[in-house]
């Protein structure tokens, strides 16, 4: 069976990943992450602000509504990333995640990296709080979580740290790793840091579950993460109060 998709009203003219829309009460948006990526910057601020302007707009507009509980924001390359291949993205760290921390957007789901990883809630670029699996976030007090969902395709990545180990439901390891960023002209930089919360290298699918507010109870948003055949990896639960 074939399905069809329209852009929404609001993408701009020309482009396949700078839009957004909702689906029920969860406002979603797309971002080039080439306008910001340092680790390939051949289109680095070719839209010269336009889109940093934009996100901000759309942000602001989704938090204003009472009718939408969670932002989830997506794009290629990943905003936080202890992966190898193409390390965490500078650019994004710079420039997009001072607003995510702004509008306090729930949930960042990156690609680019063949891996599956989630951090701990981040703000202000550092993690706030160990966020086991199976646990709940409030992305109100505690920042926005980050995944990066690449375990679909080619062959999976390494991790920047060839010693360490993945961490996974059933196999939980130290959440301390090494995230590589690629500086604006200048050289490659690796830094520790301590919110790789699970990392597993293997093929992979994420899932989503929201449950409108109801009975005094407030909405949440399920994310689980699936092996190839349905095994589950990882689970945490955003819970905005």
């Amino acid at each position: 069976m074939r399905a069809r998709f329209s852009m929404p009203d609001n993408a701009w003219a020309g482009s396949t990943c700078i839009y957004s829309w909702r689906y029920q009460n969860v406002g979603l948006l797309s971002l080039d992450g080439n306008d910001i990526c340092y680790n390939s910057p051949s289109n680095l601020d070719y839209t010269e602000g336009k889109q940093l302007r934009w996100l901000e707009a759309q942000l602001a507009r989704f938090r204003a509504d009472p009718t939408i509980d969670f932002i989830v924001v997506y794009c290629h390359q990943c905003t936080y990333s202890t992966s190898d291949s193409n390390g965490a993205e500078l650019g994004a760290q710079q420039k997009w995640a001072p607003l995510f921390d702004r509008y306090q957007v729930d949930l960042v789901l990156n690609g680019h990296n063949h891996v599956y990883e989630r951090t701990d809630p981040i703000r202000g670029n550092k993690g706030t709080r160990t966020a086991p699996i199976r646990s709940t976030v409030n992305p109100v007090k505690d920042g926005t979580t980050y995944i990066t969902a690449g375990g679909g395709g080619e062959s999976v990545n390494k991790w920047t740290d060839r010693g360490i180990d993945d961490s996974y439901l059933g196999h939980v390891r130290d959440a301390t790793a090494t995230m590589r960023l690629d500086q604006q002209d200048g050289p490659t930089e690796l830094i520790k840091v301590n919110w790789s919360r699970v990392r597993y290298r293997g093929y992979s699918l994420v899932s989503g579950e929201v449950t409108p507010a109801a009975n005094g109870n407030p909405a949440q948003l399920r994310i689980r993460a699936l092996t190839e055949t349905g095994v589950l990896v990882d689970e945490i639960t955003l819970r905005r109060s």
